[in-house]
């Protein structure tokens, strides 16, 4: 009986223990087994190195290229700036010739100009240029100006007209300079340029209400070299102005009736066509055209020289500007560049 009891005993505390033993497996199963979490999710710390380092790095490479393509662009701009300027403007004063584009260093800078019309005035820095004209929307490669080499000086308006008669073969530029720069004596008078680009005429005399304003205006190349071209300022007013053959007041060539001059404002006057069918054109700058023209050459160095002088914030300002809105306004500022030789 006692063994039996014993015997019962004994199987008890294997049976306990045995269960004891199994849910000790389980657990270790359980935390041998990753969980979910474990397996995808990083902790804290691994977010931070991994986010933060490369923000940091990134964040430092783009600020170092911002400011250094900043810095090349207040630099280029800067140089443009500061470089002196030209100044350019094409006449189609051909009677015969097609619509045109000028072409200045291989590249296209005022497209499709007809006859008796001209071009706006066009900024580009002091320098020798090849400019050609061919008919509009061919290619250099058909010229019928040129290319012919200039050299064109600082804070100088040139004007280049294309004369002649392409059916004669006689189609040639000329160029003169227009006194745009210089002040006017005072607050009354006027500024004109007359222009002879009539190849089959005679030498004019031109009269402002019958009364002589310049004599001898031969057709460019006609008498020792002139350009055909003479300036004259005189009180602002209504003039009835004519051309007549020089020295002959009894052949009138050209009436162009009542022109009104105002004061303060620079005219180009030319008497374009042939002797058979004379006419004319008119091109006025006033002063505050002048004032936007000049205005277009200096306000750049204005706004980046001297650089010392300038507050951080009218800098960061100015580098906004620039990096927001890059802009080739026209200017006509055109960007061509002189060629090697300059």
């Amino acid at each position: 009986m006692k063994r039996h009891i014993q015997l019962r005993k004994y199987l008890s505390f294997l049976t306990i223990f045995a269960v004891l033993l199994a849910g000790s497996a389980l657990v270790f199963a359980q935390d041998a087994t990753p969980t979910e979490t474990d397996m995808e999710t990083p902790t804290a710390v691994a977010t931070d190195m991994a986010t933060e380092m490369p923000t940091e790095e990134m964040t430092e490479e783009a600020t170092e290229t911002d400011m250094e393509v900043t810095e090349e662009v207040t630099e280029e701009m800067t140089e443009e700036a500061m470089a002196p300027l030209t100044h350019v403007r094409l006449h189609h004063f051909a009677p015969d010739g097609p619509p045109v584009d000028l072409y200045v260093n291989d590249e296209i800078i005022v497209d499709d100009l007809a006859f008796s019309t001209s071009s706006q005035w066009l900024n580009i820095p002091a320098g020798t240029y090849e400019l050609a004209v061919a008919p509009a929307n061919t290619s250099i490669d058909d010229a019928i100006i040129g290319p012919t080499t200039y050299d064109l000086d600082a804070d100088t308006w040139y004007n280049i007209a294309a004369v002649g008669s392409v059916g004669t073969e006689t189609l040639m530029p000329t160029i003169f300079v227009e006194q745009l720069g210089l002040p006017l004596g005072d607050e009354t008078t006027t500024r004109v340029t007359f222009f002879n680009a009539i190849e089959d005429g005679p030498t004019i005399d031109i009269l402002a209400d019958g009364e002589p304003l310049l004599s001898d205006l031969a057709y460019p190349d006609e008498l020792d070299g002139n350009d055909g071209a003479y300036t004259v300022d005189i009180p602002a007013g209504t003039y009835e102005l004519a051309a007549f053959e020089a020295g002959n007041i009894d052949n009138q060539l050209l009436d162009m009736g009542e022109v009104t001059l105002e004061a303060g404002t620079t005219y180009l006057i030319a008497a374009v066509g042939t002797a058979d069918a004379p006419d004319y054109a008119i091109l006025s700058v006033t002063d505050m055209q002048m004032a936007e023209y000049m205005g277009m050459e200096v306000e750049p160095t204005m706004e980046v020289e001297p650089t010392e002088e300038m507050t951080m914030e009218a800098t960061e300002e100015m580098t906004e500007e620039m990096t927001e809105e890059p802009t080739m306004e026209a200017t006509e500022e055109v960007t061509v560049e002189p060629t090697s030789e300059s």
